[in-house]
């Protein structure tokens, strides 16, 4: 918690502009991206998932064409008990083409495998199973991006 606080007051004293939780912005296909869910991180509901429970979660953006596969891995890169949890949806907003995953790539890491059906800017949330202030709640992670199908993509232990 006190690496999460300095963060976030080295940020604030040199008018950064990156999420509170460390991650976050735009990915590429091909691409990568380290991130933290924390207590500061903030929270919204979460396509796919029912009800109005607040989820925290970091948002990525991707351009993506319709029709042409990607393999999503959110993979958890601390020794914290943290379950990734993943959620994708279209350029049209948040009930658009939406797709999430738990646990399918073992250890509490999340694969998802997306096919867009329109062409344009898609909206990932990086979040967690948990909705509660747990440890399952909180932890670094790996968004990973890839082109195509892969169903045996998998995490490194830690």
């Amino acid at each position: 918690m006190k690496q999460v606080m300095i963060a976030v007051l080295v940020a604030m004293s040199v008018g950064a502009c990156a999420p509170v939780g460390g991650g976050g912005g735009p990915i590429t296909v091909g691409g990568m991206a380290d991130g933290f869910i924390g207590f500061l991180t903030p929270e919204s509901t979460i396509p796919g998932r029912s009800g109005t429970t607040q989820y925290r979660r970091e948002l990525y953006t991707v351009s993506l064409t319709a029709g042409m596969p990607v393999t999503l891995l959110m993979c958890r890169t601390s020794v914290e008990r943290f379950d990734p949890y993943l959620a994708i949806h279209g350029p049209v907003g948040p009930m658009d083409n939406v797709e999430t995953n738990d646990d399918s790539a073992g250890d509490y890491n999340s694969r998802l495998i997306y096919t867009p059906m329109t062409t344009g800017v898609h909206t990932i949330y990086a979040t967690t199973f948990s909705s509660f202030s747990s440890n399952s709640n909180n932890g670094a992670y790996r968004l990973t991006v890839t082109a195509g199908a892969n169903p045996t993509a998998t995490c490194p232990a830690i």
